[in-house]
């Protein structure tokens, strides 16, 4: 009844919940990629390169050359295990104060970002944008991840 509506036990119940809830969400999506990708891995095919990657092997090699040092010697090499969720969980932080957040009434969900560390976003950063860069550009899986986040319009 109301007294359910007031009491901040049931209240704060009623945020983690939906907290959680969010979190599944976007976590099934990232690791539904995750597992998808790796079974398309063993099965891929080789194929020779077409126009563009012939001239973008050129360029690599040209900077190999002037520069004597790997084009992407310095990247972090992307990680080649799925995600757990532990580790989605604790990359991302709920609103500060719940009661003010800005709350989606049609789709029940609070704005959930990512962590303020570097140390722990840069890892999920990568791995929820990967697939706009991996061989299959996927911006779907990027738009459903950041909108059971309750974020996609937040740009």
């Amino acid at each position: 009844g109301e007294e359910a509506l007031t009491n901040p036990h049931v209240e704060t119940l009623a945020f983690k919940l939906a907290y959680y809830k969010q979190i599944v969400n976007a976590y099934e999506f990232l690791h539904k990629y995750e597992m998808g990708r790796e079974k398309e891995e063993t099965t891929m095919e080789v194929k020779q390169p077409n126009n563009w990657g012939l001239e973008a092997a050129g360029w690599t090699s040209t900077y190999l050359k002037i520069t004597k040092k790997l084009i992407d010697g310095e990247t972090i090499p992307p990680p080649n295990e799925p995600v757990m969720f532990y580790e989605f969980a604790t990359s991302l932080m709920a609103p500060k104060n719940w009661k003010q957040a800005k709350f989606d009434d049609e789709n029940g969900r609070y704005p959930v970002y990512l962590s303020d560390s570097s140390r722990t976003r840069r890892d999920m950063v990568a791995r929820i944008f990967r697939p706009l860069i991996d061989d299959v550009f996927s911006f779907k899986v990027v738009n459903q991840i950041f909108e059971s986040l309750g974020i996609n319009d937040d740009y």
